[in-house]
């Protein structure tokens, strides 16, 4: 769903389909910010994704659906997340993070503060 399917203001005139199409953009945004920060080679922080993603899920069942076009949306939000997940998987192949053999808890306890629990 995108603005211009709303008209000028929203054609429903109610905030709840303005605030969804603003947050499927910010979730397709992020994806595709991702995606571009990994084809470069760097780093991604997707900390803020799973929040955003969560609260268009709300919004969405919070919603009605306007003749079957949020299922589309959803549907290509979907494929870009998989999209996503290849990208970090070959991100990790090509960093060679598999032949290291640290396990999560060893990276985290990498980034630990010298004598301090964080």
């Amino acid at each position: 769903m995108s603005a211009d399917d709303q008209g000028p203001g929203g054609k429903h005139g109610g905030k709840p389909v303005d605030d969804l199409a603003l947050q499927v953009a910010k979730v397709e945004s992020l994806i595709a910010s991702a995606r571009r920060l990994l084809a470069e080679g760097k780093m991604v922080d997707l900390s803020s994704l799973q929040g955003h993603v969560g609260e268009l899920c709300t919004q969405i069942a919070a919603t009605p659906d306007d003749n079957g076009r949020m299922g589309q949306t959803l549907l290509e939000i979907i494929a870009a997340l998989d999209s996503l997940a290849k990208d970090l998987v070959e991100q990790n192949r090509k960093l060679g993070t598999a032949a290291i053999g640290a396990s999560p808890m060893e990276a985290t306890a990498a980034y630990k503060k010298p004598g301090g629990d964080s």
